[in-house]
C-alpha cells in the first residue's frame, strides 16, 4: 500500500494535496520533507490504494526522544480504513526495540483519534499539547497486524 517517495515529482506527478497554501509553498514544503528524508531525518511515503495516491505518512525521526508520526488522506478515500493500514505499515516498517513512535492528535479530529487508537497507539498524557493529545507505539508494543 505505501511506497517511498523520493522525489517532488514522485509526490506531485501522483497525489493531489490539500491545500495548505500555495502551489510554491507546497512545493517548498514537499521539497523540505524530501531534503530531510535524504539526510534520514524523515520518512515520506505516499498511500497508494486502488492503483492511486490518495494521501500521504511522514515520520520525523528525533535525534533524542521518539519520532513523530504525521498523515493525510484525501476525502474520497476516507472512512475506508486506509490511513489505519498505512499507519500500522509505516509504523511496523519502522519500528524496533528501543525506538517509540508519537502521534500528537488534534482532539477535533475524532477520525484521527480512531486511527491511533485501532493502529495500538496509546494515551501519553504527559506530552499533551493545548487542543491536542499525545499517543506513542514502540518498545512497549507493536500495532496489531490487520484491521481491527
Amino acid at each position: 500500500m505505501l511506497f517511498r517517495s523520493s522525489t517532488v515529482r514522485d509526490i506531485t506527478s501522483t497525489t493531489r494535496l490539500p491545500a495548505f497554501g500555495s502551489r510554491s509553498t507546497m512545493l517548498t514544503y514537499i521539497q523540505s520533507l524530501l531534503e530531510e528524508q535524504s539526510g534520514g531525518l524523515r520518512t515520506a511515503l505516499v498511500i497508494i490504494a486502488d492503483q492511486r495516491s490518495v494521501g500521504m505518512v511522514t515520520i520525523r525521526h528525533w535525534k533524542f526522544g521518539p519520532s513523530s508520526i504525521g498523515y493525510w488522506v484525501l476525502p474520497p478515500s476516507r472512512g475506508k480504513g486506509v490511513a489505519t493500514q498505512a499507519v500500522i505499515a509505516a509504523v511496523c516498517g519502522l519500528i524496533n526495540d528501543r525506538q517509540q513512535i508519537q502521534a500528537i492528535v488534534d482532539t477535533r479530529n475524532k477520525a484521527s483519534l480512531r486511527v491511533v487508537e485501532h493502529c495500538g497507539f496509546v494515551r501519553d498524557p504527559e506530552n499533551d499539547m493545548p487542543g491536542a493529545l499525545a499517543f506513542t507505539v514502540g518498545s512497549t508494543g507493536l500495532p496489531p497486524q490487520e484491521k481491527p
